[in-house]
């Protein structure tokens, strides 16, 4: 039983992923969408729990593709608290790379998008541009809820990823509404048993309806999954249609 619940925690956690299906679905990207001005254009990525910068790298590349100068960020996702990922190690990185004049934009998946959304205030300083966030537990995650009295998984998911359950004092629901405009993509798909603990439509992670706020531009759906949508064809194309247009291309939405 022991090893059936962590076997379940393990499986929350998105590095239990096959890189190789990840792999095969990026390849062959038909993005016709006309490039920006180089440099004149940033964009800002942002991984998800317990991964690293290397799962945007399918989307940095085409993004960098489409003349965007790109900031593919890492931080240590498992290890701090919401406000201190964002504070002490994502916000120097944003400081760094983007200039106070050139535009911003921002690209997160899952817990990158609470993250994001926790530096509202200090990203007013920029020249925000969209933001578009992939499955994010706007809402907080059910999952958590369900997942958060099993042993060892607040050590394995960390003080971030064990504060995204449902309530009232969750992280996901006291971080800020973000200022500039935001759609977000939903994956379709579960490839995870955790849906089973999930009531209604769900990524494997977190149900569509949790990842809305009522407040976004745009909601779109692609056919992947949480853990491989951002590396998803149909996922950057409609990246890349939002940060242009402020809205997602509906012919391809499913």
């Amino acid at each position: 039983m022991l090893y059936l619940r962590l076997s379940i925690v393990c499986i929350f956690l998105s590095a239990c992923a096959s890189t190789q299906q990840a792999a095969s679905q990026t390849s062959q990207l038909d993005l016709s969408i006309p490039t920006v001005d180089h440099n004149t254009q940033t964009v800002v990525l942002l991984h998800g729990l317990n991964r690293t910068s290397r799962s945007m790298k399918p989307m940095a590349k085409e993004l960098a593709a489409n003349g965007y100068k790109v900031c593919n960020i890492d931080y240590p996702s498992r290890y701090f608290p919401v406000k201190t990922l964002a504070v002490d190690f994502v916000l120097p990185k944003i400081n760094d790379c983007v200039g106070q004049q050139e535009k911003v934009h921002f690209v997160s998946h899952s817990l990158g998008g609470i993250v994001i959304r926790s530096l509202d205030s200090e990203l007013k300083k920029f020249n925000t541009g969209n933001f578009v966030m992939l499955s994010p537990p706007n809402q907080g995650s059910e999952a958590v809820d369900r997942l958060s009295n099993i042993w060892g998984f607040k050590r394995m998911a960390g003080p971030a990823g064990a504060s995204l359950g449902t309530g009232a004092d969750s992280v996901a629901n006291n971080v800020p509404i973000p200022s500039m405009p935001f759609g977000i993509i939903a994956a379709k798909y579960s490839n995870s048993p955790m849906s089973w603990l999930i009531p209604g439509d769900d990524d494997g992670k977190v149900t569509l309806k949790r990842m809305q706020l009522e407040q976004m531009q745009d909601f779109f759906i692609v056919k992947n999954t949480h853990s491989f949508m951002m590396r998803d064809k149909d996922t950057i194309h409609q990246v890349l249609y939002f940060l242009q247009n402020g809205f997602f291309e509906k012919a391809k939405s499913y």
